[in-house]
């Protein structure tokens, strides 16, 4: 712990990114993910009369505490469409077959959310690695999508199915900036 909290320190995080690494650590572990990996100086940021963090954790065990859908600040990466990925290793292509299934059974739910403009999917044959993409045109689409019913009542049913497929039922989730011409 002594080690964990000198290098979070050292990050510039203290103990408030230390509990934001372990969050993340946890989703890798296959924790069930709200949103992750943004920028880390706005958990205290009041956005809508609440804090992020709030925003994701209010009334579900879904997005553990610390973890939170960061903003972006200015940059020069331009921020134009964000994705939402799930990735996991499937042992096989029966199993890969049952993901593709599970894909086309949420891109159903997908398409009532506003803002969305599709899915990818990518399979690698060879290490059976698994991922799929949710995009969509704007940072506001994706943060509407994370606080919608359509989520909530639909997605997340699903995402327990996935880990029931995925090895080990490790299903990690994160969203990016994505150049989509």
């Amino acid at each position: 712990m002594v080690m964990s909290m000198a290098r979070a320190v050292a990050r510039g995080g203290g103990a408030r990114g230390m509990a934001t690494r372990a969050a993340e650590n946890n989703l890798h572990r296959g924790g069930l993910g709200g949103a992750t990996a943004w920028a880390n100086t706005h958990r205290a940021t009041p956005v809508g009369g609440r804090t992020l963090d709030q925003r994701y954790t209010k009334g579900n065990n879904i997005a553990p505490r610390g973890q939170h859908i960061r903003a972006y600040a200015a940059s020069e990466i331009p921020v134009n469409t964000v994705c939402r990925m799930m990735q996991c290793k499937v042992t096989d292509e029966a199993a890969a077959m049952k993901m593709d299934a599970l894909l086309e059974k949420a891109e159903a739910s997908m398409k009532k959310v506003k803002g969305y403009k599709g899915k990818t999917r990518m399979v690698c044959k060879t290490y059976w690695d698994y991922k799929s993409l949710f995009r969509f045109d704007s940072v506001d689409s994706l943060v509407a999508y994370m606080e919608g019913d359509v989520r909530e009542k639909e997605l997340i049913p699903m995402l327990e199915e996935a880990k029931q497929i995925a090895v080990d039922g490790d299903v990690h989730m994160q969203n990016f900036v994505i150049d989509d011409n």
